[in-house]
């Protein structure tokens, strides 16, 4: 299936970001100061964030999406076109 194969693709390209995203801020910031900025990202970018998104997004078609406060967008709000 085309969506799932273009999901893994999405995913592993997302994974290297965050890891550099994360390196950079490793570097910059103390100890405590880099598990609270870890977290953060990997909530926005990961699996209940991002990711989440992008799988309903991918396999169900849909392109009106919940955030995670409840209001609803489509893909277009975003900045993201169908092209």
């Amino acid at each position: 299936m085309v969506a799932a194969h273009l999901l893994k693709s999405i995913k592993a390209l997302l994974d290297v970001r965050k890891s550099k995203i994360l390196t950079y801020a490793q570097i910059a910031m103390t100890e405590n100061q880099f598990k609270a900025y870890r977290s953060l990202v990997l909530d926005e970018l990961g699996k209940n964030g991002l990711e989440s998104e992008l799988d309903q997004l991918l396999n169900e078609g849909n392109h009106s999406i919940k955030n995670r406060n409840g209001q609803e967008y489509t893909t277009q709000e975003r900045g993201c076109s169908n092209e």
